[in-house]
């Protein structure tokens, strides 16, 4: 009996001290600790946005780079597909032995524009349409518009920069619009590193290159 009353005492003794022992709260914790942890967190959370911002840039100069870029955005004023060959005796492309032409789509998001609000181009490659020089083409060279069926909508004569038809019409908004560069040329050579450029009145430029 002696022995358990002892284990008893001590048991409770125990108990009481560990019931009188002060807890421990974030309050008691030094100053210099919690702002030690907040300094921790917030500069954990800068590198985070950091971080984040960098590669949002990265994607953007990857998208751009990679041709078909556009100062007014992608979901204003953008490619609708990628530049290809198209065939001679296509709507567009002229019945001549070996001809160059190529074919394209836009997309727009501008209300209240027509055809004659685009103009076209074919430059040397370079990041800035007002600086590169245009590449000389063929006799006749022109780019044509389509509708949604490949009928003739519009033609734009290159050589002369003016619309031979067509410029009245109003530009479709939230559709494709078919385009059809006819080169004049017989051969892909003069066209290495070279680009085609559309720019849209009052909204900026897209572009992209030719296939050689």
């Amino acid at each position: 009996m002696c022995f358990h009353r002892h284990k008893l005492f001590r048991d409770l003794g125990e108990v009481e001290m560990a019931e009188s022992e002060p807890s421990v709260s974030l309050s008691d914790q030094p100053t210099g600790a919690l702002s030690g942890r907040r300094y921790q967190r917030a500069r954990s959370l800068i590198v985070v946005v950091v971080v984040l911002v960098v590669t949002s840039l990265v994607v953007t100069s990857v998208i751009l780079l990679k041709g078909g870029g556009s100062p007014a955005g992608p979901s204003s004023f953008a490619p609708g597909s990628e530049i290809s060959r198209a065939s001679p005796g296509s709507t567009g492309c002229r019945q001549i032995p070996m001809n160059v032409c190529y074919s394209w789509s836009l997309t727009s998001q501008y209300g209240g524009k027509t055809y004659s609000d685009l103009t076209f181009n074919v430059q040397s490659l370079s990041t800035s349409y007002s600086q590169a020089p245009s590449v000389p083409l063929g006799p006749g060279a022109n780019v044509s518009i389509l509708n949604s069926t490949g009928g003739l909508v519009a033609v734009w004569n290159i050589s002369s920069d003016t619309w031979m038809s067509g410029a009245t019409l109003p530009l479709p908004v939230s559709s494709l619009v078919a385009l059809v560069l006819d080169t004049g040329l017989n051969s892909t050579q003069p066209l290495s590193n070279t680009e085609w450029w559309v720019s849209l009145s009052g909204v900026g430029e897209i572009w992209g290159p030719l296939q050689t």
